[in-house]
């Protein structure tokens, strides 16, 4: 009768546990001192705090040999489809490509080098590169958009920096202020080019964007990505990371060591540049994923560098 008791109660207890655990949540069976959150948890984490995913694309195309590579080049971007892309080295010849593959999907805003609106199309002046970004017409709604050069007149088309040097070639840098329709969630996107030898001229790049920034963001966090020439420990770049920024690499709960600059494969791997970077405002993104896209199509890179892509929460 004892042992009888026993079961009846061993089963009673069992019951007012299993009770309890369904109404809390949590499993009986688990250490309730782990703090490590579950795959689910981090997700629940990301909607109450994070509530807007945005699929950020960097990719440099290479501006010569188009017709041979531009197939695959759309194909490449198809492959990971993201929600806003900036494109660098984009010519005039390019256009053609870039808005029969992606206009349905995209807008597509930026200026050249010499100025030129990629929207008009009479404008053909091939030499001049564009730094074009593309974002969803189905995801966001465009609050504000502009450009400037890399000069001590900004907002004029120049090459000149102080102390009477002149940079390689003009460098235009293209932004968009966009917001989710879904979730209200609003973010600023820019991307760059910058010059790739005078490195006066690459400090006062990022020292100028960092201020030009902080002119049109209205507070807003920030991504930016672009081919910066630069290396993740060089001044310019630490110069970024010092004013607000995090290297989305470093900070990505999935991330790579891959580089991204492999010159059609002069470079050996581990001699790869890392030349490519993602920055966002810290501490306002959790950054889920960070990868290099290193696809080759038909045994060969199509571009001299790699695909950047991130997920990112804000």
């Amino acid at each position: 009768m004892k042992g009888f008791r026993r079961t009846i109660c061993s089963i009673l207890i069992l019951a007012i546990i299993s009770v309890l655990a369904a109404c809390t949540g949590t499993n009986p069976n688990e250490n309730a001192s782990s703090s490590k959150p579950s795959e689910q948890q981090v997700s629940s984490v990301v909607s109450d705090d994070k509530k807007s995913l945005v699929k950020v694309m960097s990719y440099n195309i290479y501006y010569l040999d188009i017709e041979p590579r531009a197939e695959n080049i759309v194909k490449f971007i198809k492959m990971y489809p993201s929600d806003v892309i900036g494109l660098q080295e984009v010519t005039a010849d390019w256009r053609p490509h870039i808005n029969k593959a992606f206009a349905d999907k995209y807008n597509i805003y930026g200026y050249s080098r010499s100025g030129a609106d990629w929207a008009d199309e009479s404008q053909r002046s091939s030499g001049w590169e564009y730094s074009i970004i593309l974002y969803s017409k189905d995801k966001y709604e465009l609050i504000d958009k502009g450009h400037f050069w890399i000069s001590t007149t900004p907002n004029i088309f120049s090459a000149q920096i102080p102390g009477g040097i002149v940079s390689q070639t003009p460098r235009c840098i293209n932004w968009v202020m966009l917001k989710d329709k879904e979730t209200g969630g609003e973010f600023v996107f820019l991307n760059a080019h910058l010059d790739a030898y005078n490195e006066s001229v690459k400090k006062f790049s990022t020292e100028l964007i960092t201020e030009q920034v902080k002119q049109f963001s209205e507070g807003l966090p920030v991504i930016m990505v672009g081919d910066w020439n630069l290396q993740i420990s060089s001044p310019a770049i630490q110069y970024f990371i010092s004013n607000g920024y995090e290297n989305v690499r470093h900070t990505a709960e999935e991330t790579t060591d891959i580089g991204t600059f492999h010159s059609f494969e002069q470079l050996e791997k581990d001699a790869w540049k890392f030349g490519d970077i993602i920055l966002a405002s810290k501490d306002r993104f959790r950054v889920k994923k960070f990868d290099i896209k290193t696809d080759k199509f038909d045994g060969k890179y199509i571009s001299d560098h790699h695909m950047l892509v991130a997920e990112m929460y804000y």
